[in-house]
């Protein structure tokens, strides 16, 4: 990846008045002297609640009688100070509702909606909390691991997390907003047996409802013989093009084929396709069709208008080598400099061990060197964290990574990734706040249910049975047998907001130079500078131009 561009990253919500950067001018990268990581003293990130003398909180919090509340899931003050739930409610994503309202995976319990696989004070049943000394792994209490260090303060969460990607720093909040664009994105292609469905949210105005977005992309083809609902824009660059095999699919948006389209039941396209190649069978087309002037369209074809002329289908997925990032140059940054020696963490606590084990991690950077135990391996944080693993994952008795909803777990992983049933991702509260990254292959067998954004470049990812994710997947390629379900949490395209301020540690340059929209956070790259966008051209797909804005564009 490019991480010279990335320096410039351009905030969303500032872009009609400004461009600003939002990696953080850490020294050294983020990486301390010590080995441990430096940031300003307020903890350098935005998105708390400011008192009048200009202080903030962490993520998804505000300040309510002089103290730092999570807002999102308090029911004293759910969605702001003072607003408290009502008897019999619950705060689910900071909205008072019924308990039928908590997300997916978690449980109603005393006015809050709790994980019972991974919640220490609710483990396993609401009100059963793990006694001193252990720790909730997939519904029970098991060893904890003692650090023996010293504790960092962690004020409003801790600083942002500062990665090395080559020769340059970053900031993870500011990889993961320009890396997640797509609920799936495959190098390859998308080849599945089984049906396939998108839908989106986002966490940060309220608990999943399945609304419009969710986009799907590949490089190569896109083949499901399994129903497809893709909520957002389908978006195939190849000449492979797209083929379905069954009736009753549909495409929220708009379609791109790089060549044939092709449906043997029935497709419904909200707006409009862009199809380099032939278009035949049952497709319904709710805006232009735009196909070449040789293509044929067959007489089952319905659109509002066809244009003819050439058709152009850019990859939609970054994966060219320059955008690619350098996984090994990141773990062995983080074995290099971490804050393992300050907290008194044993990098090998993981590795062969026999027993069950559940680590719990504050703010900051820490490396591991495998996570292969006989029990189940779970790993739970407290603010701003990062975790780098210069081996494989693959614990033989389940792995659980958990964490607050005002924290952040960025996981990078230096070789494999092999997940059982039963295993536990991120929360389903907040998915965009948990980012896997693998180099290496991946694994998912069994019928799971995960919270997060896994980033798996080289990976061919094939779950073995039903598989529900609460996030997104970028991978080599994907196939399942089963039927996929991805609930994209669109909070992830601002994830770059977690990355500062000039008034905590990043910079306000005004609009930064810029070589593509990834330059800018998904926004217009225009004459080499990040600006308003003049057309979804400018954009990354699959955003789109909206009054100078790239969007995802149902707003």
């Amino acid at each position: 990846m490019s991480t010279r561009a990335l320096a410039a990253v351009s905030c969303l919500v500032a872009l009609a008045a400004c461009c600003k950067t939002t990696v953080p001018a850490l020294p050294d990268g983020g990486r301390g002297a010590s080995g441990g990581t430096t940031g300003d003293a307020s903890g350098g990130t935005t998105g708390g609640g400011a008192t009048s003398a200009g202080a903030s909180c962490g993520l998804n919090s505000e300040i309510c009688g002089g103290q730092c509340v999570v807002t999102l899931t308090d029911p004293a003050n759910c969605g702001g100070c003072g607003h408290a739930c009502a008897a019999g409610q619950v705060c689910a994503v900071g909205v008072c509702g019924s308990p039928a309202s908590c997300p997916l995976t978690t449980t109603a319990c005393n006015g809050s909606c709790a994980d019972l696989s991974t919640d220490d004070a609710n483990c396993g049943a609401c009100g059963h909390a793990c006694p001193s000394g252990q720790g909730c792994a997939m519904g029970s209490c098991v060893k904890a691991v003692g650090l023996t260090g010293q504790t960092p303060a962690c004020p409003n969460g801790g600083p942002p997390i500062v990665v090395q990607d080559g020769d340059a720093g970053v900031c993870t909040g500011s990889v993961a907003q320009v890396t997640f664009r797509w609920a799936l994105c495959a190098c390859d292609q998308v080849n599945d047996n089984g049906a396939l469905a998108t839908d989106a949210f986002d966490s940060q105005k309220g608990p999943y409802d399945g609304g419009p977005g969710g986009a799907v992309g590949a490089n190569q083809s896109f083949g499901v013989n399994g129903a497809v609902g893709v909520g957002g824009s389908l978006w195939v660059a190849g000449t492979g093009g797209v083929t379905l095999n069954s009736t009753g699919s549909a495409v929220g948006l708009e379609l791109h084929s790089g060549g044939i389209l092709t449906s043997n039941g029935q497709l419904g396209v909200g707006s409009n396709a862009f199809v380099d190649g032939d278009v035949s069978g049952q497709v319904s087309v709710g805006g232009t069709l735009y196909v070449p002037a040789g293509a044929s369209v067959g007489p089952q074809v319905t659109e509002r208008g066809i244009v003819r002329g050439a058709v152009a289908v850019p990859p939609p997925c970054d994966c060219a080598a320059s955008e690619l990032l350098d996984l090994p140059a990141i773990v062995a940054d983080g074995e290099a400099h971490n804050d393992d020696q300050t907290v008194g963490l044993d990098p090998t606590v993981f590795d062969g061990t026999n027993q069950p084990l559940r680590l719990d991690l504050p703010c900051g950077r820490y490396y591991l060197s495998a996570v292969t135990t006989n029990g189940v391996a779970a790993i739970g944080v407290h603010g701003r964290t990062a975790v780098f693993v210069g081996g494989d994952v693959a614990p033989n008795g389940g792995l659980v990574f958990t964490l607050d909803p005002d924290a952040t777990l960025d996981v990078f992983v230096g070789g494999s990734i092999s997940v059982n049933g039963g295993s536990s991702f991120g929360s389903t509260i907040v998915p965009a706040q948990t980012r896997v990254y693998v180099a290496g292959d991946a694994s998912f067998n069994g019928s799971s249910v995960f919270a997060g954004n896994f980033y798996l470049p080289t990976a061919s990812v094939a779950p073995n049975g039903d598989f529900t994710l609460f996030g997104s997947i970028f991978a080599g390629s994907y196939a399942d047998n089963g039927t996929t379900t991805i609930h994209y949490d669109s909070a992830i395209l601002s994830a770059g907001s977690e990355c500062g301020t000039a008034a905590d540690g990043g910079s306000d340059a005004g609009a930064p130079s810029c070589a593509s929209c990834r330059d800018c956070g998904n926004q217009a790259c225009v004459n080499g500078a990040c600006g308003a966008c003049r057309a979804s051209a400018d954009c990354c797909a699959p955003l789109v131009c909206t009054n100078g804005v790239c969007t995802q564009g149902f707003e």
